[in-house]
């Protein structure tokens, strides 16, 4: 069983990304080791740190602030530690138990298929501490949470026609599988080829408990990860292509954040400063939007005001739907975003859940906003 421990980001700036998140998205500073700064707020877990060696100030000189390591937490440390090596997993720290006292906490890293990500798998069954070893418990803030819950999903941004070997990668080193885009079709791909920005296709994939079985893992905090590629030939520029210049290469474009009510966490937050990618008022007239609008508790003012995205997912027996919101980008490049997601009955990753993101960014580059 694995979970999503934390994200850690590479940060030119520490103090000022500490001040973004707890300002403009309700995180609580929590920990702090000296240099790196731990942010939480419910499980999800944030971890900021400065450069500390001339291959990470070189990242930071080219791409900027960028996630830069995903955490996962597991059980069992070895068997993760053998599945990867065996699958010949290059290998950055080995296996060893890091202790204070709180207890002990086992680690390992791992490369990822991405050159400026990592993977750090870590087991904290012997430890109650505030976050890992060697980190000291903040004193308590008086930050407001702003309704996230926890991590929804990762998106990554990757080089055209790679998308496959990243979904083999993940697959033989840490278990991971792909899963239906949408419920009602058994699709692992979606390509968008009939808007401004060009072709893109998407592949999702989590964690599977008992992935020998196919038996797909449920609870909060496991693993989902979205790819997306632009397709050969596309023609335009869109934003994976603009990621991929201004990241100079691929990772990590936006983290998604869950919600209970996505309508109050951004209205909150747009109060603090936050940004969110504008949502024109003939969007939510749309005949596939209308039957959504029609049983959202809000108004068309309201959702329009948040950028509110909708997404259906409707069958004979239930109707079920999602609610999202996607942010401007967060640092000085153009690269990294936050989305907050609400579930209002939808349990499967819907391929207008992800498709959305991209008719929004496409509208708001459109708009040149």
């Amino acid at each position: 069983m694995a979970e999503l421990y934390s994200l850690e980001f590479l940060c030119a700036d520490v103090k000022g990304a500490e001040k973004l998140f707890r300002e403009k998205v309700g995180f609580t500073t929590v920990a702090t080791n000296g240099e790196n700064v731990v942010l939480k707020q419910n499980k999800a877990i944030l971890v900021l740190k400065p450069a500390t060696c001339d291959s990470e100030r070189d990242i930071l000189q080219k791409s900027g602030t960028i996630c830069n390591n995903v955490v996962f937490k597991v059980s069992q440390l070895q068997a993760a530690y053998d599945k990867a090596t065996r699958a010949k997993a290059r290998v950055i720290h080995q296996p060893q138990p890091l202790t204070d006292v709180g207890g002990t906490v086992n680690t390992f890293t791992i490369a990822s298929p991405f050159p400026n990500v990592t993977h750090t798998v870590v087991s904290t069954t012997d430890y109650n501490g505030v976050y890992l070893p060697g980190y000291q418990q903040c004193a308590n803030s008086i930050d407001t949470p702003s309704g996230i819950s926890f991590v929804d999903h990762i998106a990554y941004a990757c080089e055209t026609g790679t998308s496959d070997d990243i979904v083999k990668w993940y697959e033989d080193k840490l278990g991971f599988a792909k899963f239906k885009l949408g419920a009602d079709s058994d699709d692992l791909s979606v390509d968008l080829s009939d808007g401004p920005g060009g072709a893109l296709k998407l592949l999702a994939m989590e964690y599977w408990r008992c992935s020998e079985k196919g038996v797909r893992s449920g609870g909060e905090n496991d693993v989902k990860i979205v790819l997306v590629e632009s397709l050969p030939n596309s023609g335009v520029s869109n934003q994976v292509s603009e990621f991929l210049d201004n990241n100079n290469g691929p990772g990590v474009q936006h983290v998604a954040f869950h919600t209970k009510d996505v309508v109050s966490t951004v209205t909150t937050l747009k109060k603090q400063g936050l940004t969110t990618i504008p949502i024109p008022l003939e969007y939510y007239s749309l005949l596939d939007k209308k039957s959504i609008v029609d049983q959202v508790s809000c108004d068309t003012k309201s959702l329009q005001e948040n950028g509110v995205l909708l997404d259906s997912e409707f069958d004979d027996s239930s109707k079920r739907y999602l609610m999202q919101v996607f942010s401007t980008a967060l640092f000085k490049k153009s690269t990294f975003f936050i989305e907050f997601i609400q579930r209002c009955g939808a349990t499967g990753f819907g391929a207008g859940n992800i498709t959305a993101l991209f008719k929004a960014l496409e509208l708001q580059k459109a708009s040149g906003q």
